[in-house]
C-alpha cells in the first residue's frame, strides 16, 4: 500500500507522453496514469491529479503520462483517495465502546494501513454512565486526529427495531435516562459527536433534533418503526443551512419492512434521496443488504449519488468462527456468515439465540467485512467503479465538512498529489 510517510512522491511523470512497453520490467506492475496538465509538462506539486486509470502496465492505453511505482504493489488494481467508513463500531476484537484506547489506536492504524484512513467511530445504544466513559476514551484520539470523530448510534432508537443494540440501553429522550444523555451530548465539543441516529417517533425525538441541529451534529433516522408520515415530518427538521443533510442509518436494515401495503420508511427514505435532501448508508457486505439490491441503487444515478458505503463492522468482523466478542453491553459472535447476537453453538459453527428473520438465525449484528474488503468485492462484481468509489470516498465527507474531500469534475476524483492515496488489492467478489 502506498504509504504517506514515503519520501517519495506518490505520484510522479515519465518523461515521455506514451506508456512504455514494460517500464518497471514488470507486466503485471501497477501503473497511474493521469490528465496532462499542461502540454508536455508534468504535475508540480501543488496540481491537481486527475486519476483516468490504474492497473497493469501491460493492460495500460497509450497516449497517456504514466508513472510505475516500483515494489510491492503487483496486481493492484485500483488507485483511490482513502475510504471513508462513516459507520464502524470496531474489528479485530477491538470495541469502540469498551476495548481501551492504545487497543482503538492500535486498530485505527491498521484500517489506515489497509486504505480505510477516514473513520467515524460508531457507539451502540449506553446507559449514561457508559456513554460518559465511552465518550471520555474516545475524544483523545479526535482531538489528535486518528478519528474523525463519534457517530451515536443510539439510544434514542425504537425497542420494537433494536436489532442488535442491547435493550436495557434503549430510552425515550423525554425520559430520565434520555434527559441525562442530551446534557451529556451538550457538554461535547463541537464537531467530535457527528452523527446521531434517532428514531423519530420516540417521544421528544424533535427537540432532540433540534439541539443537534445546534450542535452541528448530523441527523440520521434509523431503527425506526416509523410509517411515511413520521419519516417525512422529520426530514424537515433540519433548519436549511444549519446542518448536513441527514442520513438514513444502514438502509432497510433496522427499520420497518417494506410491504405494499405497509410501505413503512423505505420509499419515503428513498424518494427523499432521489431529492438530493437525504444521504443514504448502505451496509456493503453483501450480507446485509441483497447484492441485487446494492446493484439497484448504486446503478441508479440519482440514489448512487447520495449512498455512502459503510462497514458496520464490529469487534467480531474478521474473527475466528465461534469466538465471542462485545458491541457494547451486548454479547456478538462470529458465525460462519457474519457477525451474530448472542452466544455461538456448543460446536461454534451456528448460534444458540434465534430470531424471528433471517431463517430463524440469531439477528445480525455487524458487517462482516472491513470497508476495504467491501469496496474490493464490489468492484470484482462488475459495479460501477465510478458509483462505487464515489460512495466510499465521496459522500461521506458530507458528514465530515472539515476533512479534506477530492472533488468530482467530469466524473473524475480531482485530489492534490501531496495528499495520499491507496491502492485498493486486486478485485475479488
Amino acid at each position: 500500500m502506498p504509504s504517506p510517510a514515503s519520501s517519495e512522491p506518490l505520484l510522479r511523470a515519465a518523461t515521455g507522453p506514451s506508456v512504455p512497453a514494460e517500464p518497471s520490467g514488470d507486466p503485471q506492475a501497477l501503473t497511474v496514469v493521469w490528465e496532462e496538465p499542461t502540454a508536455g509538462g508534468a504535475p508540480d506539486d501543488a496540481a491537481p491529479v486527475r486519476l483516468r486509470w490504474a492497473g497493469p502496465a501491460a493492460e495500460a492505453p497509450r497516449g497517456l503520462l504514466d508513472r510505475v511505482r516500483p515494489g510491492g504493489h503487483a496486481r493492484a488494481r485500483r488507485i483511490t483517495p482513502p475510504l471513508v467508513d462513516h459507520h464502524v463500531h470496531g474489528g479485530a476484537g477491538v470495541d469502540l465502546a469498551t476495548s481501551g484506547a492504545e487497543d482503538i489506536r492500535r486498530w485505527l492504524a491498521e484500517l489506515r494501513a489497509a486504505g480505510a484512513s477516514v473513520v467515524l467511530g460508531s457507539l451502540p445504544a449506553l446507559v449514561p454512565a457508559d456513554l460518559a466513559a465511552a465518550l471520555e476514551r474516545l475524544r483523545p484520539l479526535w482531538e489528535d486526529g486518528a478519528l474523525a470523530g463519534v457517530h451515536l448510534e443510539g439510544p434514542f432508537l425504537s425497542p420494537a427495531r433494536a436489532g442488535a443494540q442491547h435493550p436495557a440501553a434503549l430510552c425515550a429522550p423525554d425520559s430520565t435516562a434520555g434527559r441525562r444523555v442530551r446534557e451529556l451530548l451538550r457538554a461535547q465539543p463541537r464537531g467530535f459527536v457527528r452523527t446521531l441516529t434517532l428514531a423519530p417517533e420516540l417521544p421528544g425525538a424533535r427537540a432532540v433534533a433540534a439541539e443537534l441541529d445546534a450542535a452541528g451534529t448530523v441527523l440520521c433516522l434509523g431503527h425506526t418503526d416509523a410509517g411515511p408520515a413520521e419519516v417525512a415530518a422529520a426530514l424537515d427538521w433540519p433548519r436549511p443551512g444549519t446542518s448536513a443533510t441527514p442520513v438514513a442509518t444502514h438502509l432497510f436494515n433496522g427499520m420497518r419492512p417494506f410491504h405494499h401495503r405497509d410501505p413503512g420508511p423505505v420509499p419515503t427514505l428513498l424518494a427523499a434521496a432521489r431529492r438530493g435532501r437525504l444521504r443514504l448508508e448502505l451496509v456493503a457486505d453483501g450480507a446485509h443488504v441483497a447484492p441485487e439490491l446494492m446493484a439497484l441503487i448504486l446503478e441508479d444515478p440519482d440514489l448512487a449519488a447520495q449512498t455512502c458505503l459503510v462497514s458496520d463492522a464490529i469487534a467480531a468482523t474478521g474473527a475466528p468462527c465461534g469466538t465471542v466478542h462485545r458491541l457494547g453491553p451486548a454479547v456478538v459472535h462470529a458465525a460462519p456468515d457474519a457477525p451474530r447476537l448472542g452466544e455461538p453453538a456448543e460446536d461454534g459453527q451456528g448460534s444458540k439465540a434465534t430470531g424471528p428473520e433471517d431463517g430463524g438465525r440469531a439477528p445480525l449484528a455487524g458487517g462482516r467485512r472491513t470497508l476495504v474488503e467491501a469496496v474490493t468485492a464490489l468492484l470484482a462484481t462488475g459495479l460501477d467503479a465510478d458509483a462505487v468509489l464515489r460512495a466510499a470516498v465521496l459522500v461521506p465527507r458530507r458528514s465530515l465538512p472539515e476533512t479534506p474531500a477530492p472533488e468530482l469534475e467530469d466524473g473524475v476524483l480531482v485530489w492534490g498529489e501531496g495528499r495520499p492515496l491507496v491502492a485498493l488489492p486486486a478485485a475479488r467478489a
